[in-house]
């Protein structure tokens, strides 16, 4: 359980810290490296707190199964078994993040799995659950602070 096998992560805190590394660039990759780590951790935590409710661990793991899916507040309260209102709360005070801000940091997750890949952006788009590429973009760019295209671009190098 406590080992994590992640060859990009361990790469990019291996370029950071190998001597003679330019300060700024160690920095980036030390920083995305925590980054990548981080996502091993935070769903298995979220399910084992105290403050995790069994209807909100339901719900997250719906979101985490149907990630790529249309699905709204109502659909996530009723597998939870609560109020839209309550499921938001339980989801938040479980997560640190409401619902539809969870998912797109989820989708943005696999995205950046699926760049890996020949895949073409529209359909890395798609198939993380994205409407379009627009949307897909503008979500991976306020997360990640770069474009898909541009992320690609750095993991070939």
């Amino acid at each position: 359980d406590g080992v994590v096998t992640d060859p990009e992560c361990w790469r990019l805190l291996l370029r950071a810290t190998a001597p003679g590394a330019d300060p700024l660039a160690g920095q980036e990759d030390l920083l995305e490296g925590l980054f990548l780590l981080g996502r091993h951790a935070i769903r298995k935590q979220i399910l084992t707190e105290r403050s995790c409710s069994a209807g909100a661990a339901r719900a997250i793991d719906h979101v985490h199964a149907h990630y790529a899916d249309a699905f709204t507040i109502e659909d996530m309260a009723r597998i939870a078994g609560m109020t839209p209102r309550h499921m938001i709360r339980s989801f938040r005070k479980a997560t640190g993040l409401p619902p539809h801000a969870y998912l797109r940091q989820l989708r943005v997750e696999r995205a950046r799995v699926l760049l890996r890949s020949d895949v073409s952006l529209a359909e890395v788009a798609l198939a993380a659950g994205f409407a379009d590429q627009a949307h897909f973009t503008k979500a991976f760019k306020r997360i990640t602070g770069t474009t898909p295209g541009r992320y690609r671009l750095d993991m070939a190098a």
